[in-house]
């Protein structure tokens, strides 16, 4: 599947809008969301999105159609049984950038992937519970680092990737709904 928008690309609609989150994070959220059983378009979606990223205010045109595309891209992948692709910059950018990107991905696939539950109990699925723990500490990465190790950075992309297939195919067996 073709990207439909880059990193720098999307950036450039953040910084437009005054977002100054790095997009990683909210399109690594959409993908956690789309994950656990978010239907792109939803106004349900888009509401999570708004309240948990945009303190609660309303989004222009231009950005829920980014958020709908993301939600889109990832719900085919994971259909399809396929492994979603993070949006991160370029290996040409410098190694805090990318690794920022990386630990705001992490951050907004960790909050995707656990949005609406009460705890790490509702997650009755042990290896799921221990890598969403492992993704949570991804998201704490030094990110002023000047080196970058392209197999380590590449691990974990994959780790990240591979996780919310995991999620999507196992929902939502793994939660335990409380009354």
């Amino acid at each position: 599947m073709e990207e439909k928008n880059n990193y720098k690309e999307t950036a450039q609609i953040f910084k437009r809008y005054g977002i100054h989150d790095d997009p990683t994070l909210w399109q690594a959220f959409t993908l956690g969301l789309s994950a656990k059983g978010f239907i792109p378009g939803d106004r349900l979606l888009t509401l999570k999105v708004c309240e948990l990223l945009n303190d609660s205010n309303p989004l222009p045109g231009e950005i829920i159609a980014l958020i709908t595309g993301f939600a889109i891209d990832a719900e085919e992948m994971l259909k399809n049984g396929h492994t979603p692709k993070l949006m991160l910059p370029s290996s040409d950018e410098k190694p805090q950038t990318r690794l920022y990107a990386l630990a705001q991905s992490a951050y907004g696939l960790s909050l995707g992937l656990s949005c609406d539950l009460k705890g790490f109990d509702d997650i009755k699925d042990k290896d799921l519970k221990d890598d969403l723990k492992t993704l949570i500490q991804i998201g704490k990465l030094d990110t002023d680092s000047d080196e970058l190790d392209e197999d380590d950075f590449k691990s974990v992309k994959d780790f990240m990737e591979n996780l919310s297939l995991s999620f999507y195919k196992k929902r939502p067996s793994f939660i335990t709904v409380k009354d």
